[in-house]
């Protein structure tokens, strides 16, 4: 185990290598918040002339959050902010006033209303953000406000409730972090995120963690060290802490950030009550009202995943043989190689016409795909199943309904006749990637996994809606050389 490593060494690691992003990027997303910070001040004079409001000098604040709030964001990352308007700002002179004032500095603007946080969803200057918007019956909404005031929950509706999750856990982890930790906490969290994404592991939908949930798991680790037990607080010795603690996690006990669960205004909830956790096999609780489940589509099988991860960082932690740092990292952060741990693969494909289609069904299949994972658990012959994260989205095109029905049905060397009539078009085929072990087939029989696959189909099926008649499933089997192109 290397010894002596001290933070800058690290940093210096994940800023040559591209995985933090140097000054010049930094000081982009900072003028970029100069920016958005002066329209904010435009638009409530706008809002209160428009309104007919009595004053325009109250403030409202617009406040990041998640990775980029915390600060342990990676290259590229997207900026999550909260617009905390003051009384007489609507939601409606959000999606109206604001995004007018937004289009100065962008056209790429989408409003995305019908979801559980509704957001306003930009590029500017090759950063993308996510505004999402609270209302307050306040007056002025200061800058030093406490958001873990539950006072201010009182009469909120439910966009505006789910939208103060975000900036109340980070207020709720600055807060339980020391000062002269906070840098050290924000590399190791990179590290952790950048490693995750490596190995495949990074992503909620699909049974695995996002960036708040690898949060909550370092704040753990960093919460279990006692301030005066003499061990060195720097980002190498509690990312090794880190690995350790997760690789022997003995699930499913529940991870919980405080001593007790919070309810509305100081009560106490019993985790055996909330509804959330009931069958959950990897319990992360969130740690602020309302609480809810970090890792409502985890399986057994992906925490598996995780946990032989876990353990293999843990022994590279430990590994006392590298040179420095540098080969440390480089071994901890190494792709994985998917396709060549398994000789069988299930494969599911979604084809659909539009390119809108597509993109729905990406967001829809992600969330699906822990259900299939469900149903291959119980099947006896099946010993390991390994979802990917990772997706393949290609575009095809077609002469004739012959030629669609081809793809459709996944003939990709079908040859068209161009005898019957042309009626040419386009298709889009995202395919996901589930690797599995079996057991060794005995006499002479094949593993049999059509009923998984039928109840599967017939789920996908009840999700359609009427704008989804262009879309089809198909799911088989393959064998490693069948994907070799998909590497």
């Amino acid at each position: 185990m290397l010894s002596n490593v001290d933070n800058v060494a690290i940093e210096r690691y994940l800023a040559e290598t591209g995985i933090t992003e140097d000054h010049i990027q930094v000081k982009k997303r900072n003028s970029l918040m100069e920016k958005l910070h002066s329209i904010v001040r435009e638009f409530i004079k706008d809002v209160a002339r428009h309104k007919f409001l009595r004053r325009d000098d109250f403030e409202c604040q617009l406040m990041p959050f998640g990775s980029y709030g915390l600060g342990g964001y990676l290259t590229g990352a997207d900026m999550d902010l909260v617009l905390l308007a003051a009384k007489g700002i609507e939601r409606r002179d959000f999606y109206t006033e604001f995004r007018k004032l937004l289009k100065r500095l962008t056209e790429d603007i989408e409003v995305i209303k019908r979801t559980a946080v509704p957001i306003i969803k930009c590029t500017i200057d090759t950063i993308p953000v996510d505004i999402s918007f609270v209302s307050f019956s306040l007056s002025s909404v200061p800058k030093n406000i406490n958001l873990l005031n539950d006072t201010l929950l009182y009469g909120l509706d439910k966009e505006c409730l789910a939208s103060m999750d975000g900036p109340r856990t980070q207020q709720f982890l600055l807060d339980n972090i020391q000062p002269n930790h906070l840098a050290t906490f924000q590399s190791t969290l990179q590290c952790i995120k950048h490693w995750a994404t490596c190995r495949k592991i990074y992503g909620k939908p699909m049974g695995y963690l996002n960036g708040s949930t690898w949060t909550f798991l370092l704040m753990k680790t960093y919460m279990s060290i006692p301030l005066r037990s003499g061990i060195q607080m720097n980002t190498y010795s509690l990312l090794s802490m880190f690995f350790e603690m997760w690789a022997s996690w003995p699930w499913p006990e529940p991870v919980k950030l405080s001593s007790h669960i919070p309810g509305l205004q100081g009560a106490i909830l019993d985790f055996e009550d909330i509804e959330d956790f009931r069958h959950s096999v990897m319990p992360i609780v969130s740690p602020c009202y309302p609480v809810c489940s970090s890792t409502p589509f985890a399986t057994a099988s992906t925490l598996r995943v995780m946990t032989l991860e876990f353990k293999r960082a843990q022994t590279i932690m430990k590994f006392n043989e590298y040179l420095d740092i540098n080969h440390l990292l480089t071994r901890l952060f190494m792709e994985l190689n998917f396709f060549a741990q398994y000789l069988h693969f299930l494969r599911i494909e979604v084809t659909s016409e539009t390119v809108k289609s597509n993109e729905t069904w990406q967001r829809k299949m992600a969330t699906a795909i822990p259900k299939l994972v469900g149903l291959l658990e119980v099947n006896p012959s099946i010993t390991f199943i390994h979802p990917y994260t990772q997706t393949y989205t290609e575009s095809r095109s077609y002469s004739t309904v012959q030629g669609k029905l081809a793809i459709q049905e996944g003939y990709s060397d079908y040859i068209e006749n161009y005898v019957s009539s042309l009626q040419p078009g386009k298709l889009h085929i995202t395919t996901h990637i589930i690797g599995l072990q079996v057991l060794a087939p005995t006499q002479g029989k094949e593993v049999d996994v059509s009923h998984e696959v039928q109840e599967f189909l017939q789920e996908l099926e009840a999700k359609r809606n009427d704008r989804d008649a262009d879309v089809t499933f198909r799911i088989t089997s393959a064998k490693r050389y069948c994907l070799f192109t998909m590497k």
